[in-house]
């Protein structure tokens, strides 16, 4: 095909695109709309040359940055033109974007005249390309997660017990202060095992009546199976959606502590021990008199029972 042949092929025409709606938000899907018009006088603004037959593609220059569906026909001819309302008519491609950053962002509209030469298409026609500049903004609830995210170093304390026993329940208490966050944003205290620690049984307590204001508060009571070293790991979870995206942050802070031993119940049961010892060799000590000195011991009984009784009985005799 001589280069008279391939003008003959091709037809100049404008070219406009848009954007449904036209403020991009990230994570949040817009219609894309190319739209080329011919077959009358030229708008103002790009132009480019079409085929009988022409594909269309848009593609991100990161592909990162946005997730990019057709919705129409990727090849679409002349003859299938639809009348514009200005004695032309036009062909249109549409794409569903989506975008996954924030900033000024960069896609690609690739239009390419098909012109077939022996039944294969020619590729001795050069792309038409043309730059689309996007500004995409943030979504509102992920500047809104990025900023709670950003204060939890200090807005995320701790309350920890000092001193910890095995066997007997401690008391750890978590807060985050909320300063007005939006309630697109969610905020859940959660506490866990650590690796390296002895069993733990971890309790979450009630909240109490009076919760303390703009604030996330959570409180547990941990008990030590036994002594030894305490791990724990307290965690803050923020989370939202972001458009089409759930986003989820997981701050943890460490907690270490060492559980002395329990209590030991050998001290109460070693002094009763005693008391009954003391008792037993008081018995064994009257009962070795008595077999030394009978007659004394007999006094002694009588004078027990006379006390009960009677008036008190004379003063022994000497043996």
């Amino acid at each position: 095909m001589t280069g008279q042949n391939f003008e003959r092929a091709l037809t100049r025409a404008s070219l406009s695109t848009s954007f449904d709606p036209d403020r991009l938000i990230e994570n949040e899907p817009t219609r894309f709309t190319a739209t080329v018009v011919y077959a009358r006088q030229l708008d103002p603004g790009p132009k480019i040359d079409v085929a009988y037959a022409n594909d269309a593609e848009l593609n991100p220059l990161d592909p990162r940055q946005f997730d990019v569906t057709p919705t129409s026909s990727t090849r679409q001819y002349l003859d299938d033109g639809q009348p514009d309302g200005k004695g032309g008519l036009m062909l249109v491609w549409t794409w569903d974007v989506i975008p996954r950053a924030v900033g000024l962002l960069t896609l690609t509209l690739e239009i390419k005249p098909v012109v077939m030469v022996g039944g294969v298409v020619s590729t001795e026609l050069a792309r038409r390309n043309k730059p689309i500049r996007i500004d995409v903004v943030i979504n509102p609830n992920h500047a809104k997660f990025d900023e709670l995210v950003g204060r939890s170093d200090k807005d995320f304390t701790l309350s920890v017990q000092d001193s910890w026993k095995a066997e007997e329940p401690a008391t750890i208490a978590a807060s985050f202060v909320l300063q007005d966050a939006s309630p697109d944003v969610s905020l859940r205290l959660d506490l866990n095992p650590a690796d390296g620690s002895v069993p733990l049984t971890i309790v979450a307590k009630p909240p109490g009546p009076n919760p303390p204001p703009n604030t996330v508060f959570a409180e547990w009571e941990v008990t030590p199976g036994k002594e030894g070293d305490v791990r724990l790991k307290a965690a803050v979870i923020i989370a939202t959606q972001s458009g089409d995206r759930a986003l989820e942050q997981r701050i943890e802070k460490p907690v270490a502590k060492v559980a002395d031993p329990a209590p030991s119940f050998w001290g109460p049961i070693q002094s009763i021990i005693a008391g009954l010892s003391g008792l037993i060799g008081l018995v064994v000590a009257v009962a070795g008199l008595a077999k030394i000195f009978p007659s004394q011991w007999k006094w002694v009984r009588r004078k027990l029972r006379l006390s009960e009784s009677g008036p008190t009985p004379p003063t022994p005799p000497t043996p």
